[in-house]
């Protein structure tokens, strides 16, 4: 079969989340004509926000949080020019129910310990929390797991995570970061986030 000339290729993208509206972009940048069809009267996909009928109040659906890790994505803002637009912050805020906070931010240590202190005086993880999630950190930071298809919540699981732990900790980061439950993400991309 002989390869088609560029000039007379057209692309259908079906989809309009992120990875919809990057492929487009890049097949666009390439010179290639795009049609990008989506269902919905607007763009994103999971990565919207919607208004809660009952409260008013807006809520963020998924992706809203963003790391250094997520190249991807930041590359793709970069191309629509809106890299500027980011708010970058150097502190995470964990609320338990009732409204009390917990923050872990950078101290004067060196990373990796640079948020060690703020760590240990979070209110929302126990002391058994905080030592089993340390372990499991010292674990990741010596080298990222073998991806044995194994999900990422198996790994923890099997480096004795405490329910609270999980609950409070883990699913905090990594479901806001990765937009998927423990039980499928793999190991190999909790590891980027966490490390």
């Amino acid at each position: 079969m002989m390869a088609r000339p560029a000039q007379s290729l057209r692309v259908a993208v079906v989809g309009g989340g992120l990875s919809g509206l990057a492929a487009g972009c890049a097949l666009a940048d390439a010179g290639i004509p795009v049609s990008l069809f989506e269902r919905r009267p607007y763009l994103g996909g999971r990565a919207s926000s919607y208004e809660h009928p009952g409260t008013g109040e807006v809520v963020d659906n998924c992706q809203h949080v963003l790391l250094g890790c997520c190249t991807n994505l930041i590359e793709f803002y970069r191309r629509l020019g809106i890299a500027d637009r980011i708010r970058w912050y150097d502190r995470l805020t964990f609320l338990e129910p009732g409204g009390r906070a917990s923050i872990v931010a950078p101290s004067f240590l060196p990373a990796p310990l640079h948020t060690a202190p703020s760590f240990l005086r979070a209110h929302c993880l126990s002391w058994r929390d905080k030592l089993s999630i340390a372990s499991a950190m010292a674990g990741l930071a010596a080298k990222a797991p073998k991806d044995q298809g194994d999900s990422f919540l198996t790994w923890l699981r099997r480096h004795r995570q405490s329910n609270g732990a999980i609950e409070r900790f883990w699913k905090t980061i990594l479901v806001s970061a990765l937009n998927e439950d423990l039980d499928r993400v793999s190991c190999s991309s909790a590891a980027q986030v966490i490390r």
